[in-house]
């Protein structure tokens, strides 16, 4: 059982109403509703063992055409129960039709519907918002049809300096253009986003089970146009021996 007053007590401020009183009442029509979507809330222990609890809402229709969104509550707590942490995450699913294509025209009720009738958890990706969520997609998109070009252009791909790039036709082949994984906005201290793009991050697969987290430089006039991609830094694969659940706390 979740200790709700802690939970609520967390959850108020994000709300910014008119008195504690509000903030109590909104925050519990907020859990009572994603209780009543998912009435049986999950909880197991991550790869770094923390013990989480999760609470998912259902799939509905985003703010932008042809992408779905799920909004999940985690609650971490620490070897007593009481909550440590609590977190709101945003994850998108792009709505595909024919060719596995992305559907950015579907929009209102045909896409409430699709997103009502999405199937099993796979797809689902990590942002910030939906903005963000669609800038990753169109970004890979872009990426991978340029590294798959017999002649892909030199300024397509790169690392940072003293970096021996992965394999661009390699990692094409690996990337999904639909499930970024978890996407990042913006550059970071030591991949600054260039004048005049718009950049969001996201963790390419590579052959020895490691990832790279690549930056992704959009063009936005128009529409989000693929300008280029920097290779960051890789992600050591010691997770791929990692075990992600422990069934032991499951239930």
């Amino acid at each position: 059982m979740i200790a709700l007053a802690p939970l609520l007590l967390l959850l108020a401020p994000v709300q910014g109403p008119s008195s504690e009183a509000d903030a109590r009442r909104m925050a519990r029509e907020m859990l009572e509703q994603l209780l009543a979507e998912e009435p049986k809330p999950y909880h197991f222990r991550d790869y770094l063992g923390k013990d989480l609890v999760t609470i998912s809402s259902r799939p509905i229709a985003s703010d932008h055409h042809g992408i779905c969104q799920v909004d999940r509550l985690e609650i971490e707590r620490d070897p007593s129960g009481a909550i440590r942490k609590v977190e709101t995450i945003h994850q998108f699913r792009i709505v595909t039709g024919r060719g596995d294509k992305p559907r950015w025209d579907l929009r209102d009720e045909a896409l409430e519907k699709s997103c009502a009738a999405a199937g099993p958890p796979d797809r689902w990706f990590t942002a910030s918002d939906s903005y963000a969520a669609e800038a990753a997609v169109r970004g890979l998109l872009g990426l991978k049809e340029e590294l798959l070009r017999p002649d892909p252009s030199p300024e397509a791909w790169s690392c940072r300096k003293r970096k021996a790039c992965p394999d661009p036709k390699a990692i094409a082949e690996r990337i999904d253009p639909l499930v970024p994984q978890h996407v990042a906005e913006g550059g970071h201290a030591d991949v600054p986003c260039p004048e005049g793009t718009y950049c969001v991050s996201v963790s390419l697969a590579n052959a020895d089970c490691s990832n790279w987290v690549t930056q992704l430089r959009l063009e936005v006039d128009g529409g989000f146009r693929f300008h280029s991609a920097r290779a960051g830094w890789q992600v050591s694969p010691h997770h791929c021996a990692a075990t992600m659940f422990d069934p032991a706390v499951e239930g």
